[in-house]
């Protein structure tokens, strides 16, 4: 039987993100709709067959910022695509590569915030009532959302970095910290952690 990486490179991928995304779901019990589920699997299906797998500080890859500026600046008819854009890119970098932030000058919360900000733009500008509740959806529980792609990311073994040995601990205990992550408070304590109580819940929905 072939890894799931060898599959997961192949032409068509979206078969295989779809059971992992279904997995994900179910197993960190985290709620979504069925098009929100087909958004984070049609969001990752383009990014690995478009070979934009990369970490957040590779050369050429844009910044939030620079995202947000060419978002603000667009015309008003790009304007929904931009933040669109803004928000696939942040919860795609914060899920696959949150190792990779560390040594960034952002972190992770970070990108919880920006992108969860793009996702309310993209809602407001939406003229699709579908569009804006799957906007909604992924802009008010982004944290849980970018939990479901770090799964997917690990057992595809495509994600930068490793959660094994005290250094993945650490990135787990920070993750937590940060942004209140349901499924890094859980492995924190599969791996015996204690996780503190009274953390910052400010993007826990």
């Amino acid at each position: 039987m072939k890894p799931r990486t060898s599959t997961i490179v192949s032409e068509s991928p979206a078969e295989v993100f779809r059971e992992m995304v279904g997995e994900a779901l179910a197993r960190q019990r985290v709620r979504a709709s069925e098009p929100t589920a087909f958004y984070l699997v049609h969001l990752l299906t383009e990014f690995v067959h478009t070979r934009r797998l990369f970490p957040a500080d590779a050369p050429g890859s844009p910044t939030l910022v620079e995202l947000q500026a060419e978002a603000l600046g667009s015309a008003p008819s790009a304007r929904l695509t931009a933040f669109r854009r803004m928000g696939d890119f942040a919860l795609f970098v914060a899920g696959f590569f949150a190792d990779s932030l560390s040594r960034s000058l952002v972190d992770v919360d970070y990108y919880a915030a920006m992108g969860g900000g793009a996702y309310a733009n993209a809602s407001r500008l939406s003229m699709s009532l579908g569009s804006r509740e799957i906007f909604d959806e992924l802009s008010s529980r982004f944290v849980h959302f970018m939990d479901v792609i770090s799964e997917v990311g690990e057992r595809s073994q495509i994600a930068a970095g490793s959660l094994r040995g005290n250094q993945g601990l650490l990135r787990l205990y920070e993750t937590f910290l940060r942004t209140g992550s349901e499924r890094a408070w859980r492995k924190l304590r599969e791996a015996g952690v204690m996780p503190v109580e009274g953390i910052d819940t400010r993007f826990r929905q």
